[in-house]
């Protein structure tokens, strides 16, 4: 067992986090160890004081691999949290910054996937299986992305009225 599987039930976390003191990714780490011995709203502490250290790590002069990587660290958390939208608006912010990653751009067609937002996702995901030809994982995943967009489509479409015989179709 590592150091942060022994803290759940030994300490509170501010307790964990006086005693070892550690930097932004040790509070992730952390609040997996919390979650995963089902102290839950411990965890949950600990992930938004991860979150608030990560969004003021994003603040700082990193490069562009540390920030897609410190923007995938902060998407777990949120969706730990059960905060998808969340996810979502954070890896949308990203794509900002870095339009051409690959990494963001799965996270958030998954996200977006989940969330029942198939049209969304499928233009994502379909971005991402181009670049990545060999995830089979991604290339389901953009088919089923695709698939629920038409799907929904054609279900807007079935709901448009009907032009009577009278009617003059402009």
């Amino acid at each position: 067992a590592t150091i942060a599987e022994t803290m759940p039930g030994l300490a509170t976390p501010e307790e964990a986090i006086e005693i070892l003191k550690p930097d932004w990714a040790g509070i992730g780490v952390l609040a997996q160890a919390y979650s995963k011995a089902e102290f839950d709203a411990e965890a949950n502490q600990l992930w938004e004081r991860y979150l608030d250290a990560g969004k003021r790590y994003l603040q700082s002069s990193l490069t562009d691999q540390d920030y897609e990587s410190a923007m995938l660290s902060l998407r777990t958390a949120y969706l730990a949290r059960n905060e998808r939208d969340q996810s979502i608006r954070l890896l949308s912010h990203g794509l900002k910054r870095l339009p051409q990653s690959v990494p963001l751009r799965k996270a958030l067609g998954g996200d977006l996937l989940d969330a029942r937002r198939s049209a969304e996702a499928a233009d994502h995901l379909v971005w991402c299986a181009a670049r990545l030809p060999d995830d089979t994982s991604l290339q389901q995943a953009a088919a089923r992305a695709v698939k629920e967009r038409l799907k929904s489509e054609s279900l807007s479409a079935d709901r448009r009225p009907v032009p009577s015989r009278g009617d003059v179709i402009r």
